[in-house]
């Protein structure tokens, strides 16, 4: 009995905190929502930050997509700002895309979350017994659908794109996406198969492992033969890595080294001292650096 009034008198401070004190929000970035009509049943959230004077000219502005922002909007923006305040980048356009997790804490919602961007982000579909197979069953816990990349794909290019440039001025010719861990799988996947998608590709510590590798059935030569503009690309890896995500790290890294395609502008890195995790905030700020560095 005890231990249960010790429990319920931790939990009242913090009910009293949640209802009492004004909530944080983040200076600078709005909310839209975008049904979709290619992903069913999936309204996607989008967190938009414009650059600081967008409102005082008529020009356009380089576009950053942000995956994962459901974890790491907050993350970016702040790191993105406090650069540009310095003038280590250029003013841009960052697109969050989140999901409409509603009535959730964090936590509660990070389930859900995880079960999203499974489907979006893996090329094949398998069965909750294969992807125990293939991958254990730590990681078929967060995997409820799979091989839905292809709609995603589309839903940003059919959907998503022309939305945010024909409600702001973004540049459609100078996009640029930014992926961790399952998010590097789906960004290699456009790299491969679209690869004109985006001019800026920052693709951290992915996890290529899926289904075998099979990511790499997806190269397409005569795609990145036919690029007429340079694609950038930061690929980074984190030092103490598990040792499956930093062979994907190499792996991907050898690959696009052998075939040497000469508007692909390659930097690689691998982050010192760093975890899978611990490792995120510390990528995400050399990517900013890395891919729109005023000072190179």
């Amino acid at each position: 009995m005890q231990n249960i009034i010790i429990v319920l008198c931790m939990l009242v401070p913090v009910s009293l905190y949640s209802q009492d004190y004004e909530p944080l929000v983040l200076n600078s970035a709005h909310v839209r929502t975008l049904q979709s009509k290619i992903v069913e049943g999936m309204e996607y959230v989008l967190n938009i930050a414009l650059p600081y004077g967008y409102e005082d000219t008529s020009k356009t502005f380089e576009v950053v997509y942000l995956l994962d922002a459901y974890e790491t909007f907050g993350l970016d923006l702040q790191t993105y700002q406090q650069q540009f305040f310095f003038r280590e980048v250029p003013p841009l356009i960052l697109v969050g895309i989140n999901y409409n997790i509603k009535g959730k804490s964090f936590y509660k919602g990070l389930q859900d979350y995880l079960y999203i961007r499974s489907r979006d982000f893996t090329p094949t579909s398998l069965s909750h017994e294969q992807v125990i197979q293939k991958h254990g069953k730590n990681f078929a816990s967060y995997v409820n659908e799979s091989g839905g990349i292809e709609k995603f794909y589309h839903f940003l290019q059919e959907e998503l794109f022309p939305f945010i440039e024909s409600e702001y001025r973004a540049n459609p010719n100078d996009r640029g996406i930014f992926s961790y861990s399952l998010g590097g799988l789906f960004s290699t996947y456009v790299l491969f198969k679209y690869p004109s998608t985006f001019q800026r590709y920052f693709i951290g510590s992915p996890h290529l492992l899926w289904d075998d590798k099979v990511i790499f059935n997806y190269y397409d030569e005569s795609k990145l033969n036919a690029l007429k503009k340079p694609i950038q690309i930061y690929l980074s890896s984190q030092e103490l890595e598990a040792k499956g995500l930093r062979d994907s790290w190499s792996h991907l890294k050898e690959f696009l080294e052998q075939h040497e395609h000469p508007n692909l502008l390659l930097q690689t890195e691998i982050l010192r001292g760093e975890r899978h995790l611990t490792g995120i905030g510390f990528a995400h700020s050399r990517a900013f650096r890395r891919l729109y560095d005023n000072n190179d």
